[in-house]
């Protein structure tokens, strides 16, 4: 079978609940990012303006609290893997965040000293391709049960 006549079974099994469910999953990726970006900066702000924390420590507890936070709701709510084992999708969401802020962090590094990209745009790059990037991972690896994808879980 040649490579157009896969591709075209492929693309005749996709249907558009298919395609629109991806799509739905992505928005509410996207938004429940945006939520954590928030909640982070804003506790970060709170704890060091209005309790007097050093900015290290209110980074660092914004950072924790944030980890837990998109653990629940990207295995929940976005990717409705809650029928998976959820050690083993803690363990794999854990890694994978410390595999990606490293990355992030040597590639923001990569871009403002190699190529002096202004450190604004670096970072707005990196994170735009870094929340795309995630949004593969954790649907296709971190939220799966039993080696199939989160959105599968649960179907018939």
């Amino acid at each position: 079978m040649s490579l157009i006549q896969r591709i075209a079974d492929r693309l005749r099994t996709i249907s558009l609940a298919m395609v629109i469910e991806q799509i739905l999953t992505l928005i509410r990726f996207v938004v429940m990012a945006i939520a954590g970006f928030s909640i982070n900066f804003g506790l970060t702000v709170l704890l060091h303006e209005k309790a007097g924390w050093p900015e290290q420590a209110s980074f660092a507890c914004g950072l924790i609290v944030v980890f837990v936070f998109n653990f629940v709701v990207f295995q929940r709510f976005v990717f409705k893997a809650a029928g998976g084992d959820k050690r083993q999708q803690l363990k794999r969401f854990f890694w994978t965040s410390v595999i990606f802020r490293s990355s992030e962090y040597v590639a923001f590094l990569i871009v403002i000293e190699q190529f002096e990209v202004d450190y604004r745009f670096a970072v707005i790059g990196i994170l735009g391709l870094s929340m795309l990037s995630k949004f593969v991972i954790y649907r296709l690896f971190v939220f799966r049960d039993d080696g199939k994808p989160a959105e599968e879980i649960g179907q018939p």
